[in-house]
């Protein structure tokens, strides 16, 4: 056992010492990459060339398929969001669908909770993808996945939820999967029966 041990050491620190090289040659690459303020090469003064993202300043966010990652706080139409953190999401919610929960004090945003449902292994999660207002509608797009057959999950029940804050309610609210297939809200089937 030490000398497995041993083995995983020495390749760790072969790692580090090898990452650390390279970091050192890109970070060389790099300055050579900058501009000077007088043209010169010798004697000059370095300035590294800064690139500019910006944030899309569209009225709403719909992800790419490619890269489902949605701005953490944005506007879509009038309504201001943010992705609540999903170590701020706990639920015990065994239906999928979504409901709206409110704080009590005056001017709290509204939460809307979107959960997968009860899951019997690991593995499964859902998150935001996609914000959109249109038509006097505010949809909502969750990625929903699952494990692949043989993947390693931990064998508990969970219920993977995700939260978006609102400061105010639209008029009407959809919410979908990336498959288009809709969630119910709980509140309103918990009103029915």
């Amino acid at each position: 056992m030490n000398k497995g041990i041993k083995t995983i050491f020495c390749m760790t620190l072969a790692f580090a010492l090898m990452a650390g090289i390279i970091t050192a040659c890109t970070d060389k690459a790099t300055n050579n990459k900058s501009s000077s303020i007088n043209g010169s090469s010798e004697d000059s003064i370095v300035v590294p060339v800064v690139s500019e993202t910006t944030e899309p300043s569209d009225a709403s966010y719909e992800s790419d398929p490619s890269d489902p990652a949605v701005p953490e706080k944005g506007t879509a139409g009038d309504y201001e969001y943010r992705i609540v953190s999903k170590d701020e999401c706990r639920t015990t919610q065994t239906e999928r669908g979504y409901y709206i929960d409110k704080l009590e004090q005056e001017g709290s945003p509204f939460y809307i909770v979107i959960c997968a449902g009860e899951k019997n292994t690991g593995g499964y999660d859902i998150e935001i993808v996609g914000v959109d207002y249109q038509d006097g509608a505010l949809t909502i797009t969750v990625k929903e996945t699952s494990p692949e057959p043989g993947d390693m999950v931990t064998q508990a029940f969970e219920y993977p939820c995700c939260i978006l804050e609102l400061d105010k309610m639209p008029a009407a609210l959809n919410i979908v999967n990336t498959d288009g297939v809709a969630f119910n809200d709980i509140n309103s089937t918990d009103k029915e029966a």
